[in-house]
This record gives C-alpha cells, structure tokens and sequence, in this order.
C-alpha cells in the first residue's frame, strides 16, 4: 500500500508498509541512545495503517480555491493531502467534505504576510467507536457561513459529536491557542482506554495512538512492581489517563498539571470512571 506522498510530506520518517524493518531501526536507535543502561522490549504496532486518532490539517489557498493539507518537513508552506494512510479514515472523509463546503461557500484560508483570509487549521480527535471531536482555528473570531456549512457537514456526518472554535491572532506555530468559542456539542469526546472512559477536550494531551498506549501504560505499571501500598505522583497528567492505570496498584495518585481544560477533564474522568482513590491539581 504504497504511499502518494510520502517523498515530498515529510510527516513519516519511515514508510508505513515496511512495519517491522521500521520498529527494528527505532528499537536500534533507542538503545544506542540510552547506553549504558538495559532497554528490555520493542512492541510493534499492533496497527500499521489508520492508527492515529489524532490529526491536525493546515489551510491555504492555490488557484483561488481553499486545500488543506500538511507542512513538508522545514517547509510552511501547506501540501494538499487527499489522503494519508496512518490517518483514521473518518477524519480523512470528513476533512474532504469539509474543505468542498468551505469552497463552495467562498471561504478562504489565512495569510499571514498580508493578515486576509480566515480559516488557519482543523484538529480532529476520533474515538474508538468513530464518533469525532472537530477544532476549527481561525483568525478572526468572524466565521462566515459557519452555521450553514457546519449543519450541512452535520448532515453528512453524525458522528461529529462537537465542534469547537479557536480563535488565534498571533503568528505562531501553536495550533490551539486562543479564545475559544463552542459551536456545536458539549466541548470534549468519550474515549475508551483499556477498562477506563476519558472525556478528552480538544486542547487535551492524548496518545494520538490509543491502542499502542494501552500496551505501554500496563507494561510501564507493571515494570514500577508496585505492593499497593505506595503513593504516586503523575507529572504532566494531562486528562488522568496514566494516574487511572495506576490507581488499581497504588494506595493513593496525586496528578498534577498546568492546563486547566485537561484538570478539568481529568477531575470528569475520575467520576465518570467511579475512581476514588486519585486527586488532581492545576
């Protein structure tokens, strides 16, 4: 399954299809990296193709029309990707309707050396039962068209549970910053995670490769040999997801991080999933 673009994206280090050559030379390239020490297992992905549930597509306008795509490596400027093969094919269909609504309805993206246009990225997050989280960011808080060509995306597409809106001003490479604003939905999407739910916000921290993530938590749990007995500190917690899969093995988790959203998410989490045994600080 040959990839189109690979020779000009830049987005893959190793071709996709060559699954065990590629893991064998990451496995080599770890190990010299932390020598001296022991580094004990390489896990495959036990998914090669459509993994990431994660995806964020760049604006830009060629031939007067509106394409997203992705930054080639050193590169600002926006390849157009139809599709990509390490991408959840939702999102992919998605994407495609949502780049020929937002033409049809004239919308154009935003340039950064002139400060026209509107539209500057689309994250989308999908879960492990195909239901979507959209984050629209736009450069004016003013998104023409929205109501009519996000009802007739809607339309095409229930599984979109929200849509969110972040509105970025500054010329910056970070995707979702700003003033946010809901447009449709209740602002997160339920995942499952091993034998635990997370409501995840579009701003969140999540593994882009779930089922990947699901091996390396009960591998890292289980390499800490814990007696139940012991207190544990989760840096950088994000939405809670490693502070859970060490809850069942501990006395006791405090999770400690700085975006308030994903606290928020974790503290959801943590009821939601009837954890009683985990505290979480911004």
């Amino acid at each position: 399954m040959p990839c189109p673009y690979y020779k000009h994206c830049g987005s893959c280090s190793y071709l996709p299809e060559d699954e065990k050559k590629a893991a064998a030379e990451k496995f080599a390239k770890v190990k010299d990296m932390l020598k001296p020490f022991k580094v004990g297992k390489c896990f495959e992905n036990p998914e090669p193709f459509r993994y990431r549930h994660k995806v964020i597509y760049h604006f830009a306008m060629r031939d007067n029309r509106l394409i997203a795509g992705f930054h080639p490596s050193g590169s600002t400027r926006v390849l157009e990707i139809d599709d990509c093969l390490i991408q959840s094919e939702t999102a992919v269909r998605i994407n495609r309707d949502l780049v020929r609504i937002c033409n049809r309805h004239h919308l154009t993206a935003y340039n950064e050396r002139t400060g026209q246009g509107c539209l500057r990225h689309v994250l989308y997050r999908v879960s492990i039962d195909n239901k979507v989280l959209m984050c629209i960011v736009t450069a004016t808080r003013e998104f023409y068209g929205s109501k009519e060509i996000l009802k007739e995306l809607r339309a095409l597409h229930p599984e979109i549970v929200g849509i969110d809106q972040y509105v970025q001003k500054r010329s910056t490479s970070i995707v979702i910053e700003g003033e946010t604003k809901q447009l449709y939905g209740k602002g997160y999407l339920i995942d499952q995670l091993g034998p635990y739910r997370f409501a995840i916000s579009s701003s969140a921290f999540y593994q882009v490769n779930p089922k990947m993530a699901e091996i390396i938590y009960n591998e890292a749990v289980d390499a800490l040999q814990l007696t139940g007995k012991e207190k544990a500190l989760d840096l950088y917690c994000g939405i809670g997801t490693i502070s859970h899969f060490l809850s069942g093995k501990v006395k006791e988790v405090v999770g400690v991080e700085l975006n308030p959203r994903a606290v928020r998410d974790a503290v959801r989490n943590a009821q939601m999933n009837g954890t009683e045994n985990i505290e979480f600080r911004c």
